[in-house]
């Protein structure tokens, strides 16, 4: 989470409560990393610039979806669109410079 607080730093403390309490009560978990990073000097306090960046806990990504199995084996019934037949040109290329095992993972 990322907050621009302008104000003196010493309303900082006070600050950082309030933007955990607001967290807290979105259901939010405050992790590490958290910091501040000050903006350029102003000689007024009132509009010195702090950059908070609150580090929180990932939440599981429930719009993740999977296939069901007989649409994954479907997809190989026949020769898959990505399978060309052949070597990629690209590795055609360089293949002369391979000097050790490869795996091709695709």
């Amino acid at each position: 989470m990322t907050h621009v607080h302008v104000g003196p730093y010493q309303s900082l403390p006070q600050k950082w409560k309030d933007l955990k309490a607001e967290l807290a009560a979105r259901g939010e978990v405050v992790d590490s990393p958290s910091l501040e990073v000050y903006g350029h000097h102003c000689d007024d306090p009132a509009k010195v610039e702090t950059t908070i960046l609150i580090g929180l806990t990932a939440k599981p990504d429930k719009s993740t979806t999977t296939i069901g199995r007989n649409t994954f084996a479907g997809i190989y019934t026949d020769q898959p669109a990505w399978d060309i037949g052949r070597p990629q040109k690209a590795l055609l290329d360089v293949a002369d410079r391979i000097r050790r095992s490869l795996l091709d993972s695709g």
